[in-house]
């Protein structure tokens, strides 16, 4: 008898140690559901701030992207006036923008001035004051030997406020037609018409010293197409089928079509494009 009340005894502990551990299990459950819970909630209020940054920030960007044209003419437009001479600035404002200048400068009759003249007459105001300039602009060097920096807004035309490269300048870096050439300019002097390069400072915006380790264009080695183009799509298509028994054309090829007028180029064109 007392062995079998120890055994129920110990029958009734093992029970309760089962139940007190199924319990805690339990509340451990809950208590890594609740964490799990509270970290995602963390996370998505984590989201939700980034989301609203995001926002934030492209409205600014877009807003900057706005106006960031007429932040930059007026930042030139302010530089230009404290003194900081540059070509290129000058030829990046506008009318009114140069006829506040000429006002400020007292040039005179700037009113009856085209915008090219307008730039002269304050280029060649402010180098009197300060002595130095900068310019900027595309190298066209002449038969001749020397050469001019034209701009881009004149279409890379002939203009007052050209700078004039000398052939010693153009032979010392290596200079050839079409590098950016940036730089000191000076005044032209009494018997000159344009401005001149005095010190060469950066081409094709890289140290002068540079331009020497570029391998001239017609110097490089040719990449001939190697990748056929098969431009004959359906059996109905002859003009492609044509093209392709008697003049085959290959990727990064190029080809000229001579026809006469009325004949369907623009067409013959288009099917090629088309079949591509």
């Amino acid at each position: 008898g007392v062995i079998m009340a120890k055994a129920a005894v110990k029958n009734d502990d093992e029970k309760t140690t089962k139940k007190r551990a199924k319990k805690a299990e339990a509340k451990e459950a809950e208590s890594v559901e609740a964490q799990q819970e509270e970290q995602t909630e963390i996370v998505s209020e984590a989201n939700d701030v980034k989301a609203e940054g995001s926002k934030k920030e492209n409205g600014t960007n877009g807003k900057s992207k706005k106006d960031k044209e007429a932040e930059s003419i007026h930042a030139k437009y302010e530089r230009i006036k404290k003194g900081d001479l540059h070509l290129k600035d000058l030829q990046d404002l506008d009318a009114s923008e140069l006829h506040k200048i000429a006002k400020k400068e007292a040039i005179e009759d700037y009113l009856g001035l085209s915008k090219q003249e307008l730039i002269f007459k304050i280029l060649k105001q402010r180098i009197q004051q300060n002595g130095l300039m900068y310019g900027e602009g595309v190298l066209e060097v002449l038969p001749d030997g020397f050469g001019f920096l034209r701009s881009p807004n004149y279409n890379y035309l002939s203009s007052p406020d050209d700078v004039y490269v000398s052939p010693s300048q153009i032979r010392r870096f290596g200079l050839r037609s079409g590098n950016i050439v940036s730089g000191q300019i000076r005044p032209p002097k009494d018997s000159e018409k344009y401005f001149a390069l005095l010190r060469v400072e950066a081409i094709n915006y890289q140290e002068p010293d540079m331009l020497s380790d570029k391998v001239v264009f017609r110097d490089l080695v040719p990449l001939h197409a190697e990748d056929r183009l098969i431009l004959e799509t359906v059996s109905d298509e002859l003009s492609m089928r044509i093209i392709d028994l008697i003049t085959p054309i290959g990727m990064g090829q190029r080809a000229l079509i001579v026809a006469p007028p009325r004949t369907g180029k623009t067409v013959l064109l288009q099917k090629i494009a088309n079949a591509i």
